[in-house]
């Protein structure tokens, strides 16, 4: 990445540095954030009510509480059913795609692996390669100067045979 002057520079790689350690520890993070949500996905509409102390008003208020919370069940206990069968499924779906994300991660550092061993490999090929075509084209030189040897000596026998 090109830069205008050297502040450009040194903010873009804090920026880089912050946003490389956030994300390390938003990522460390997000399966605990996961599991709390899982421990907490179930609801029910069910709470013990106790009366805060032994008096006839406390017994009366709890008295009223369980008849109206009686009489509402059939309304309150469905919506808190679904409502946990759609926590379940976010947080089951929130597992999976963490699953999934460290699955990519780890495969593209094995890409990355693999494609940093191959460019090696090809290197040395090269290497190999060109070391090869030197040879062979010393060779070559060699040959093409025993070649020009013998003409050379061929021409000389024709003069002398004449």
């Amino acid at each position: 990445m090109e830069f205008n002057n050297i502040e450009e520079k040194v903010l873009f790689e804090k920026l880089e540095k912050i946003m490389k350690s956030t994300q390390k520890g938003y990522l460390g993070n997000l399966q605990a954030r996961i599991d709390s949500i899982w421990i907490n996905s179930s609801y029910s509409s069910y709470t013990e009510i106790k009366p805060y102390n032994s008096s006839l008003i406390e017994k009366i208020k709890v008295f009223l509480k369980k008849v109206i919370r009686k009489s509402i069940f059939w309304y309150v206990e469905p919506l808190c059913g679904r409502q946990s069968q759609i926590n379940h499924a976010i947080v089951s779906t929130l597992g999976d795609l963490r699953s999934n994300n460290d699955d990519l991660v780890n495969n593209l550092a094995e890409t990355k692996d693999d494609y940093e061993k191959n460019v090696q490999i090809e290197a040395e090929n090269r290497m190999k390669n060109d070391l090869q075509i030197r040879q062979l084209e010393k060779r070559i030189t060699d040959l093409e100067a025993i070649i020009h040897k013998m003409q050379k000596i061929g021409d000389d026998k024709d003069e002398h045979s004449v």
